[in-house]
This record gives structure tokens, C-alpha cells and sequence, in this order.
């Protein structure tokens, strides 16, 4: 038994559901941030051009990564608090009055 690390139950990890919503917000910002910079990799990776070169078809792509990048980390955050007040891990402010 290590003494310098508590043993970890299963209710003290978190959950894989945070991971998994963090993982995705992050991949969905990633894609974004690709699809702003280099618009045209769409068009290379898959070979057809939805918009006939416009650009358009790329910028809706760029709205609605961001737009599922910010709705994931939210719903991470949102899980995360949950879990952490559930275990009484919030940090609690150590005031004077």
C-alpha cells in the first residue's frame, strides 16, 4: 500500500463522460480553427467541393465546429461542477470577516 497517494475508488475518478465532452470540445475547436486557417482541406481530404470553390460551404463548417466546440465544453464545465460538488471538492473559501 503506497502512502503517498490515496487509493483511488470509483467514485473518485471522473466520471468518462466529462472526458469524453472535453475531448470532443477540443477536437470540435481544433477543426475549426483547421477549416478558418485552410479552408480547402474539406475539398482535398474528400475530393468533391460542395460549393464549387465559393468558400461558403467552409465558413458554415467553421460556424457550426465553433458552435459544437462551445456547446461541448459547456456541457463539460457543466458536468465537471456537478461532479465536483457532488463529492464536496468545491473549494471552499477560507475567509475573515
Amino acid at each position: 500500500m503506497n502512502l503517498d497517494r490515496p487509493e483511488l475508488t470509483t467514485d473518485s475518478r471522473m466520471p468518462v463522460r466529462i472526458k469524453a465532452e472535453g475531448l470532443l470540445s477540443a477536437i470540435c475547436a481544433a477543426l475549426a480553427v483547421l477549416t478558418w486557417f485552410v479552408p480547402d482541406w474539406i475539398e482535398r481530404w474528400f475530393e468533391v467541393s460542395p460549393d464549387q470553390g465559393s468558400g461558403e460551404a467552409e465558413w458554415g463548417i467553421v460556424l457550426a465546429f465553433a458552435i459544437a466546440a462551445l456547446v461541448t465544453g459547456w456541457m463539460a464545465r457543466r458536468d465537471w461542477r456537478r461532479w465536483v460538488q457532488r463529492r464536496g471538492l468545491e473549494a471552499r473559501p477560507t475567509g475573515s470577516g
